[in-house]
């Protein structure tokens, strides 16, 4: 994974932890999270991704998860937000507060490092998942705990908002992802809100800025 900017998460650090609640977090009853982050990237570590949230950063029984469902049923494969209460070995700060981790796995692994690097580094916005404020009647239940919408060109604008992303997840040698002028470098993919390509994307980024930090290779 590689971090452009974690400012929700620095800021986060200074806070005074709170009391872990014994629910599981949902936004028309627990209201707005503390702490928001959105990521984006490869598909390939989707599952990988949910198993770190579970097993590393969520309290318990505290965690709801909103995914998208495509016309072919399939269930987080473009978006997912895991609304949960940080785990108490988190530290403080991050312990205890409600945080909204979400992942955007549409445009796959292009889309964890162009839109990162892009504007000379500042970033591109680009749709993420958005939970916040929304209600209960316009979610689906899919089991416990577990929440879906099928979102089209239609509702978008209700489901998502343009925002940078914090951080991107590749699935390939970057070195390979990002060689210009081949089938390799990064393509974009269309908006649903407005069904165009967003504007100022780079083609000749030809490696990660000496500013990125690497968490994970």
């Amino acid at each position: 994974m590689k971090i452009n900017k974690l400012k929700s998460l620095a800021a986060a650090l200074s806070l005074p932890a709170g009391s872990n609640m014994a629910h599981a977090l949902m936004p028309w009853n627990d209201g707005p999270p503390d702490i928001v982050i959105y990521t984006s990237g490869g598909a390939a570590q989707d599952r990988a991704i949910d198993l770190a949230v579970v097993s590393s950063l969520v309290e318990p029984e505290t965690d709801d998860w909103f995914s998208d469902k495509t016309s072919t049923g399939s269930i987080g494969s473009r978006w997912r937000a895991y609304y949960f209460v940080g785990k108490s070995t988190l530290g403080e700060g991050l312990a205890g507060r409600k945080i909204l981790f979400e992942k955007r796995s549409y445009g796959t692994a292009g889309y964890g490092v162009v839109p990162l690097v892009g504007n000379d580094g500042r970033g591109i916005s680009m749709e993420h998942f958005n939970i916040q404020g929304l209600p209960q009647t316009i979610w689906t239940a899919d089991g416990a705990k577990r929440w879906v919408a099928s979102i089209t060109g239609a509702n978008a604008s209700t489901y998502l908002a343009k925002v940078l992303s914090d951080a991107g997840f590749l699935g390939a040698d970057p070195g390979i992802l990002l060689k210009l002028g081949t089938e390799s470098y990064p393509e974009q993919v269309k908006e649903l809100i407005s069904g165009r390509f967003e504007a100022d994307w780079p083609t000749d980024i030809d490696r990660f800025p000496d500013t990125f930090a690497a968490l994970i290779g």
